[in-house]
């Protein structure tokens, strides 16, 4: 084959890994394969890469085994189903109506249903702790169905404790007035940000015992009114 310059060769597209081709190495022109060149390029490349708190190459076993461990501790953290993003939550009610023994008197609400739950879980001899196994900020919503059983005016009050202490700035009032059995849905959430293991309960009072929380199994329409329903999910 005649010489040729560089510009008069045939190209080669793709080429394979055992193509040979010249390289001058220190003064001296040599042979070398595409795959050679390659390994060459790629450790040169890899060892240039420091991880944060090492003093060895990405290459190096040691680096490589670090790097790994940093991107399982960074997927268990997040995973979807045991991480930070973990999807907690429960869903519970009652079927049962509440009365107050006395008034002016701090009661805990009740809950005999679990729905659904996952790390959120009912405890105590009526349901009425609601704990949470992980830590992180949880969405606590509740509807209570209102009402008096006789036709006295009654205030309800309903707060939020933690761990058995009453949870400052929670309280809410409801006034029922009008006749017996008039009724009100006390209705609203509490943002909580929560260590792990901490229990919530739900408590209640009014002005006069007449007050009550109640279960109504046949309503004229639909179905069963729990008196209480709760949801709680993390969102944070």
């Amino acid at each position: 084959m005649p010489d040729l310059p560089i510009s008069g060769l045939p190209s080669l597209a793709t080429p394979e890994p055992t193509d040979v081709f010249a390289i001058v190495n220190t003064g001296i022109t040599k042979k070398t394969t595409v795959q050679a060149v390659g390994n060459s390029v790629f450790t040169q490349i890899s060892s240039s890469i420091i991880l944060p708190g090492q003093t060895g190459s990405f290459a190096s076993t040691s680096s490589f085994n670090n790097f790994t461990q940093s991107i399982n501790s960074f997927t268990q953290s997040v995973n979807v189903t045991t991480g930070s993003l973990a999807p907690y939550y429960g869903s519970f009610y009652h079927t049962a109506s509440m009365n107050l023994a006395l008034a002016n008197t701090a009661y805990t609400m009740s809950l005999s249903v679990t729905d659904i739950s996952n790390g959120v879980y009912l405890s105590g001899s009526y349901g009425e702790i609601i704990k949470i196994t992980n830590p992180g900020v949880y969405n606590i919503q509740f509807s209570a169905q209102l009402d008096k059983s006789d036709a006295q005016n009654s205030t309800a009050f309903i707060w939020l404790s933690r761990t058995g202490s009453d949870i400052g700035d929670t309280n809410t009032g409801i006034t029922l007035g009008g006749g017996s059995g008039d009724s009100a849905v006390a209705a609203w959430n509490f943002f909580v940000s929560a260590s792990a293991n901490d229990w919530y309960q739900l408590k209640w009072g009014a002005t006069r015992d007449n007050a009550r929380i109640l279960y109504n199994p046949s309503p004229s329409v639909g179905p069963a009114i729990p008196s209480l329903i709760v949801t709680v999910n993390k969102v944070g």
